[in-house]
Parts: C-alpha cells; structure tokens; sequence
C-alpha cells in the first residue's frame, strides 16, 4: 500500500490518504493542518501543487503533518490487509535488502506480538526511527486492534498535537496495547557510500 497527503490514483495504482483517519476535528481547525488544508484547496481547484512551496501560499509545512500520520497509517494497512504477516514500513527516501531482511524475519513467529526496528530513544519511549523503515507483526497489530476505540482515539490526538513526532506516537500506542520495540541489527540511516565496501568488510 502506498500513502500521501492526498488520496488519488496514479498510474493505475490506489494511493490511499494518510490522514484520512484523522479527526475532523483537527483536520479542518488544528494549525498542524494549515499546509494540508491549502494543499486539498490547490488540489480541488487543479491548481499547481509546487506554489506551497511559496510561503505565502500556505503557513506550516509538511513536517507539521508527519506526526499526525503513523499511528492512522498503521491501523489503516491493518484494517485493509489484516491477514498479512508482516507489516513493512519504509518511507519513500528508505529501502531495505530484501533477502536480507526475510532472513531475519525467519527468526520470529509473525503470531507473536512484534515490533521491529532501529531503536531510538524520546524521554521514556523507546521507539522505531521511521526514516530508516520498521516492521510489525500481524500479532502486535490484532494486539493495537483491541485497543483501537472513540476514547482512546481521542487521547492519543490530542497527544499527538503536543507531542514531537509520528514514529514516537506510534511507539507509545504500541506500548499501551502491550508491545514494546525489540531492536534489530542492521537497519542504518546512512547512505551506501557510509559502508566500507573492502573484502572481508
């Protein structure tokens, strides 16, 4: 599944909208919404997109909006696929080595409750840097599944809009449905040209 700021086809393909589970309430009120409400007026109207990146055009920005995204698309991908194994999330700046990572996937049970990734450290939130691509279990999602009502909904925007980041976000949700991050080897926020390519490296 692919998600963006806008819900739209391209080329054959669903792109779905990544905040589209959002509430209302912030969406169409919330500062952290200003670049995205001009974005779907620009949009609506057939109006070049690229004019936000004048100033004047918008305030905010897309940084704004990335919190709000995470905890929306993780459940979204679940709701829509709930029968996968593994849920694989990688920005559109991010990749991982295919054959490298089934094998380390073969080492855990895609049942149990799993959330995989680079493990980074906000306050007392151990969570998964987003940029460098994270993995969850089809266990952990049954387990946030269970939790996913109006009133916890609620508690976790209103959260999130004092809160820093989206991968944080979606870390704490985890935690409250009783999955905590196990970190794994081999994810880096580096390009290629930072390894050493030697023999025997």
């Amino acid at each position: 599944m692919v998600f963006s700021d806008i819900e739209q086809d391209v080329g054959g393909h669903h792109v779905y909208g990544s905040l589209e589970e959002v509430s209302d309430k912030y969406k169409y009120s919330h500062r952290d919404f200003n670049f995205y409400r001009r974005l779907l007026d620009l949009f609506a109207k057939g109006q070049d997109l690229s004019l936000l990146a004048d100033t004047k055009q918008a305030t905010g920005n897309g940084w704004d909006l990335d919190k709000w995204k995470f905890v929306p698309i993780a459940h979204r991908v679940y709701v829509e696929q709930p029968d996968i194994k593994w849920y694989i999330f990688l920005e559109a700046d991010a990749y991982m080595g295919w054959s490298n990572l089934l094998e380390v996937l073969s080492k855990f049970d895609p049942d149990k409750p799993w959330y995989l990734g680079a493990t980074h450290f906000y306050g007392d939130v151990a969570f998964a840097h987003g940029g460098m691509g994270y993995i969850i279990s089809n266990g952990a999602m049954r387990m946030l599944d269970t939790i996913w009502n109006p009133q916890n909904i609620a508690r976790w925007e209103r959260r999130t809009a004092a809160g820093c980041c989206g991968d944080v976000e979606l870390a704490a949700v985890l935690q409250e449905a009783g999955v905590n991050i196990t970190g794994i080897p081999g994810l880096y926020g580096e390009s290629l040209s930072w390894f050493e390519w030697d023999e025997g490296k």
